[in-house]
């Protein structure tokens, strides 16, 4: 533990110590330049000293050192240098000659596409060692074309790089023809191997020399070993390499630019000198998010054509340009926004990008004379001002021209940069602090850079060595000019890898849940201080975090779900000390197989089941995945005995899907078990369904049901033999000898099932019908069974329709009589209640309901009155009466005669009289008709002494009233009390008897 404990002070310690353009060990090349006397070099040593590829090497104390380089043919050379003085840097040059990666145009005197080191591993490289931190800066010089560069240390480069160079230089002698001038140069850049092994893949923008196609390349390098790719002129359209992907699997050092331009490209009808354009690029890891453009010093002699620009590229997608504080375009990855420099500009993007500036050609084409004037094109990456340092050793480069002196000794004729500068970026509050050789800078040569906290000056410099300090980070542009020549480089800058990585996610699934973690342990990450669930994104589901101390490399987590038997899900997410947050989906399948319809249930499903002995007996259950994901079956069996056929494991559900499980049991002895059939994957077995399993020998024959239907005139009887530990049915007959009033017809017939359909034949009488079934075990079982007809005899008559006379009754009388019915059925009879059609002289009085009639003979009679209203003998009063049991009906045809009253007895003259009425009694009038509260009688002639009864339809007086007085013509009748329905009126008068009908509703 106590080891573990120091690696990780050792690893914190480091990792503050960022890479710088200081350092110990440096590799690079030279990209090719445009020697256009190369004719002339070979046999002229003056020509020679002006076509060199010099180093410069500044140190901040005494150290020393080697400068290594490899020739075409693989041959090495070393040199060894001191530096003493600090205030003086070293300087060497070596001709170019075979030590400058060769393009396909090198003099103006053609091209050769085969010959060239494009794309073709190549031994030329410079490597220099020293014994303290010192910083190199390189200059390719050639005959009015030339540009520094700054070298980066090895600890300052990494794998991953994308090119910002510059667009070709294409001039065509015949356009038809697509015929290139020979002067015509190509975007190019280079990658150097620090190590052996080192594998590279590029993917170029546009077409090259020998990939027309822009196929992603893949080389492998030893340490020391270069590759050059050109964009191949002859296509046409742009050919520009910026944008071109550059990875590897070990550091490597990349070198970018332009062989030689006018620049901007847009004026050159309009200019007239060019210069190759070189710097190193800085790997993805250290690019920044903020840049300060200045532009360049104007210098003594040059024309007002054309204009300074600046590029900006990027390597990730949706990375907005803002230009002093307006948004100027959104690139994707390896995209390039190019815009004019002829202010101070401060330049932001979203995400990390690389940035350069470049100097405009400063002379004409004047007639195609040539017009010579100070300065010429050069190119200069911009340091973000996230990598800015507090001091820099840099130099004011100066390369000569030389002449013959005495005994032919090489002598100085004259200096090539005749204008030195520096341009300074720095914030405003620091100018004060800044010395250059030890000298203040006047605050009045600084200008702010628009709204921001910087500030920058333009500074005319001289020849050699120079120092800047302060006591804050600034940035510092260095460039000269000559006559049709120029260089520019950053001073120097930090390269503290910047976190343009947010949070990564790794972990996986697992029985439990999900187990992961955040990462944020790459080289420049800031580390994570949070993490945690997104508010309301739970879903069935836990997140537990296990403790850190932020900010922290890798935090652990862990997911789970509430419901194993649901699927669940959550979004996690994680936020660096950047405040860069990421977001990760997690889902959580749950294990979502189930019987149909219990989905989640806590118990198994509970079935019971039979099973005789020495007999299989098989059943099944539905099983559906009511969840979200696929699920593999890899386990489907009973925890006992009972066998799964079908499916067999393994096997995958898809969502929604159903599949029946079919399971079969033998009986073995008479027992009762619990059986649990279990189904699970990889991870778990979940209870499914409990089997309550009998085992016993069948002892039980075969079952018979009937189920008739409404009006019992057919009957569906089913007879089984597949329940429990049943065998199947042996045999099935009907019992033709018990037979009665019905027609008996075979439905379906199986081993464990036979239905058969009863059809009666008579509803009014009652049917019989038998069945003998016999199982596989032999029992037997018989069934006889009855359906009930309406079989009652009304009077001893079984008719469906009969008849009852009452007679010749007198009128106004109310005369009753009863109707023997006699139950000749098996099944008792109720009749609650009986209807009468008209129910107006005919009655049955309701007192005597329910008549109930036992079966087989039990008798009941009906009472039925008569109330004859008309005296008239020879009129027959009828109606019916029905009897309904279910949907069968018996009626009864009554019917009876009127006759007048008859009186006999003694007069007042004490003389014996006869009287009779053969009349129809009437003189009663009633209003209204039906009634409602009030009933009058309007009478046919005054009476002094009035009698008044109403009568209901069982013949019970249900309103009585008597008046005397003086002679009356009506009586009313307060009949608000009654019951709705028709009431026999009884009226008697001073003048005899008389009977209506009163209806009140």
């Amino acid at each position: 533990m106590v080891v573990i404990a120091t690696l990780f002070c050792v690893q914190s310690s480091v990792a503050q110590q960022w890479p710088d353009s200081k350092g110990r060990d440096f590799w690079f090349t030279f990209l090719p330049n445009f020697h256009n006397s190369e004719s002339e070099i070979e046999s002229d040593v003056l020509v020679q000293k002006e076509h060199q590829l010099y180093i410069y090497i500044a140190a901040e104390r005494p150290t020393t050192g080697t400068i290594t380089w490899t020739t075409g043919d693989g041959t090495r050379e070393s040199l060894a240098f001191r530096i003493d003085d600090v205030k003086q840097l070293y300087s060497t040059s070596v001709y170019y000659r075979d030590t400058e990666l060769r393009g396909v145009s090198e003099n103006g005197a053609g091209f050769d596409f085969f010959g060239s080191d494009n794309e073709t591993v190549s031994p030329k490289s410079f490597h220099v060692v020293a014994n303290d931190d010192v910083t190199v800066y390189a200059l390719n010089q050639a005959v009015t074309t030339s540009d520094a560069f700054l070298i980066l240390p090895t600890d300052a480069i990494a794998e991953d790089y994308v090119v910002l160079a510059y667009t070709s230089d294409i001039r065509f002698s015949n356009v038809q023809q697509g015929t290139l001038e020979a002067n015509a140069t190509p975007s190019q850049f280079a990658v150097v191997a620090t190590a052996d092994s080192t594998v590279v893949d590029i993917t170029p923008s546009v077409p090259t020399i020998k990939n027309p196609n822009k196929i992603r390349q893949q080389i492998m390098l030893q340490q020391g070993e270069s590759y050059l790719v050109q964009a191949d002129m002859r296509v046409g359209g742009t050919a520009d390499l910026t944008g071109t992907l550059v990875r590897a699997s070990q550091p490597v050092a990349v070198f970018a630019g332009h062989q030689r331009t006018v620049l901007p490209l847009s004026f050159a009808n309009t200019l007239f000198s060019r210069d190759c354009l070189v710097e190193q690029m800085n790997p993805i890891r250290t690019w920044g998010k903020s840049a300060f453009l200045t532009p360049h010093a104007r210098s003594s002699n040059e024309i007002l054509a054309g204009y300074d620009l600046f590029r900006v590229v990027a390597a990730f997608d949706s990375t907005a340009v803002t230009v002093d504080g307006q948004e100027r375009a959104i690139l994707d990855a390896g995209m390039v926004f190019e815009d004019s420099l002829r202010s101070a500009k401060e330049v932001r993007t979203t995400r990390p990008a690389l940035v350069a500036q470049f100097k405009k050609t400063s002379s004409g084409n004047n007639g195609g004379v040539d017009n010579r004037r100070s300065g010429d094109p050069f190119m200069m990456l911009v340091p973000p001002a996230e990598q800015f340092m507090n001091s820099y050793r840099f130099i004011n480069i100066q390369s000569y021209t030389y002449t013959f002196g005495i005994n032919n000794k090489l002598i100085v004729d004259d200096s090539i940069y005749k204008e030195q500068w520096m341009n300074v970026v720095i914030p405003t509050s620091g100018i004060a602090s800044l010395t250059i050789d030890g000298i203040p800078v006047p605050s009045g040569r600084f200008q702010q850079i628009g709204n921001t906290a910087f500030s920058w000056a333009q500074i005319p410099m001289t020849d050699g060595a120079h120092e800047a300090t302060s006591d804050t980070t600034f940035g510092i542009y260095v460039y000269g000019y000559g006559e049709a020549n120029s260089y520019g480089y950053i001073g120097g800058m930090s390269f503290r890898p910047l976190d343009v990585n947010p949070p990564a996610l790794e972990g996986q699934n697992t029985c439990d849940g999900f187990e992961g973690s955040f990462t944020d342990s790459l080289l420049a990450d800031s580390r994570i201080t949070s993490v945690g669930v997104v508010p309301g994104t739970e879903v069935n589901a836990t997140f537990t975090v296990a403790a850190f101390n932020p900010p922290q490399a890798v935090v652990a987590f862990e997911a789970a779900l509430r419901d194993p038997y649901l699927d669940g899900s959550l979004v996690v997410e994680a936020e660096d000390a950047v405040e860069q947050t990421s977001r990760f989906d997690i889902v959580l399948p749950g294990f979502t197989v189930s019987p149909v319809g219990r989905r989640n249930a806590a118990q198994p499903l509970q079935r019971a089941y039979v099973i005789p002995i020495d007999r299989e007996r098989c059943d099944s259950v539905e099983i559906e995945n009511y969840g979200l994901y696929a699920q593999t079956i890899s386990n489907l069996r009973f925890s006992g005995t009972t066998i799964v056929t079908s499916p067999q494991a393994p096997f995958t559900m898809t969502p929604g899907e159903r599949i029946t499980v079919r399971f079969c049991r033998t009986g073995t002895m008479e027992q009762v078990v619990t059986d649990t059939l279990l189904i699970g994957d990889t991870c778990q077995l979940r209870p499914m369904l409990a089997a309550q399993i009998e085992e016993k020998f069948d002892k039980e024959g075969p079952k018979v049901q009937g189920e008739a239907d409404i009006c019992s005139t057919r009957v569906d009887v089913r007879i089984d033999d597949e329940i429990g530990a049943d065998l199947g049915l042996a045999e099935a007959r009907v019992l033709d000898s018990v037979t009665v009033n019905c027609i008996v017809e075979l439905q379906d017939s199986t081993t464990l099932l036979r239905t058969y359909r009863i059809d009666v034949l008579d509803p009014y009488l009652d049917a019989i019908y038998g069945f003998e079934a016999i199982d596989s075990a032999d029992n037997i079982t018989r069934y006889i069974d009855t359906i009930p007809g309406f079989m009652m005899s009304v009077d001893g008559d079984l008719a469906p329709i009969t008849t009852h006379d009452l007679g010749l009754q007198p009128i106004g009388t109310l005369t009753c009589d009863t109707i023997d019915l006699v139950n000749e059925g098996v099944q008792s009879i109720s009749l609650p209640n009986v209807y009468i059609q008209e129910n107006i002289v005919f009655s049955t009085p309701q007192q005597q309901f329910t008549i109930r009639i036992d079966p087989r003979g039990g008798g009941s009679q009906l009472i039925v009155c008569f109330e004859p209203l008309v005296a008239d003998t020879s009129l027959l009063l009828s109606d019916t009466i029905e009897l309904y049991q279910g949907c069968l009906v018996r009626k009864i045809a009554v019917f009876g005669r009127g006759k007048g009253l008859e009186y006999a007895g003694i007069s007042r003259c004490e003389v014996p009289v006869e009287a009779s009425t053969t009349h129809i009694i009437g003189g009663v009038t009633v209003l209204p008709q039906p009634a409602q509260e009030w009933l009058t009688l309007v009478l046919e002639r005054p009476t002094e002494a009035v009698d008044v009864s109403l009568v209901d339809l069982s013949g019970i007086t249900v309103f009585h009233r008597t008046w005397r007085g003086t002679a009356a013509e009506a009586v009313v009748l307060d009949v608000a009390g009654l019951h709705p329905g028709a009431y026999g009126c009884r009226v008697i008068t001073d003048h005899g008897i008389m009977n209506t009908v009163c209806v009140i509703r």
